[in-house]
């Protein structure tokens, strides 16, 4: 079984200065669980110009939990637990992990896992907008996880720690 935990959209204007810093997308969710992850849908082409992400291949077997920042500044968001994002740079230039990259046009997607560190460059581009969708899916396994320091989304509020997801507040989108 899949549900829906939530949606968003992303923009990046042209000559957007500001980066998204490494980060993982679990310390934003009030779920828990192995099954949870991100698609990502560019509306516009993406490249490294406009501001391509990039992951840490395997970031997501490694089972730590990094506190969530303010997607632009590597400034923790207060109360927030976990550990600090290391500094993903340094550890690739080291040779320590692997980044990967990829170009992609509107209607690709990405998927990857909710542990997974990711970031995103500027938008340099002073003619092309950087549009995206991004929606988050759980499996079986995901049970709602109040955050500390993180706020509940208004259609969540009647879920509680250890509850299974489902329902009006994270819909079915594939039975079991």
């Amino acid at each position: 079984r899949v549900t829906l935990w939530e949606d968003s959209v992303l923009v990046k204007e042209p000559e957007t200065r500001e980066r998204t810093v490494w980060h993982q997308d679990l310390g934003y969710f009030n779920v828990d669980g192995e099954q949870l992850c991100t698609t990502w849908v560019p509306l516009d082409p993406v490249t490294a110009a406009t501001g391509a992400m990039r992951f840490v291949r395997a970031s997501h077997t490694w089972d730590r939990s990094f506190r969530p920042n303010f997607f632009v500044t590597d400034d923790q968001i207060p109360g927030t637990e976990g550990e600090t994002v290391p500094d993903v740079d340094a550890l690739a230039r080291r040779g320590d992990v692997e980044l990967l990259c990829f170009e992609l046009g509107p209607g690709d997607l990405t998927v990857h896992h909710a542990r997974t560190l990711h970031a995103a460059g500027a938008n340099t581009s002073s003619t092309t907008r950087r549009r995206a969708l991004s929606v988050r899916y759980c499996g079986d396994d995901a049970r709602y996880r109040l955050r500390p320091g993180m706020p509940t989304k208004p259609h969540h509020g009647e879920l509680r720690d250890g509850d299974p997801l489902g329902g009006p507040e994270a819909p079915t989108v594939w039975p079991a």
